[in-house]
């Protein structure tokens, strides 16, 4: 995950607007991280169950797994291979060489 730099401002701003804490930054930032690592987890789901019924076999081609991410959060394909390697030091995917991921984990309803 990336590491960010953030300023503490104590002072208020404009309309008496106080700027929140560093802490509070964190923690935004840490709630907004867990909500798109949840929505990727989705849609990472979703391919799987648009490809696994129609194919015999067990992963998600990588092709789609690329074209799936890229699109969904308008980021390259560098930026989908490194967050596909993120899932995969974390637990939640298995690279199958040279042709896709296979999904090891499943979704609360």
């Amino acid at each position: 995950m990336r590491q960010y730099n953030i300023i503490e401002f104590n002072e208020k701003k404009g309309n008496d607007i106080e700027i929140p804490s560093v802490q509070n930054i964190e923690v935004i930032l840490s709630n907004i991280s867990r909500l798109l690592e949840k929505k990727l987890l989705t849609r990472l789901k979703e391919a799987e169950e648009d490809i696994l019924p129609c194919s015999k076999k067990d992963f998600i081609p990588i092709s789609y797994v690329y074209q799936k991410i890229c699109k969904n959060f308008s980021i390259t394909r560098e930026e989908a291979r490194q967050v596909l390697y993120e899932l995969k030091q974390s637990g939640y995917i298995e690279f199958v060489k040279f042709k896709g991921i296979k999904l090891k984990y499943t979704l609360r309803k």
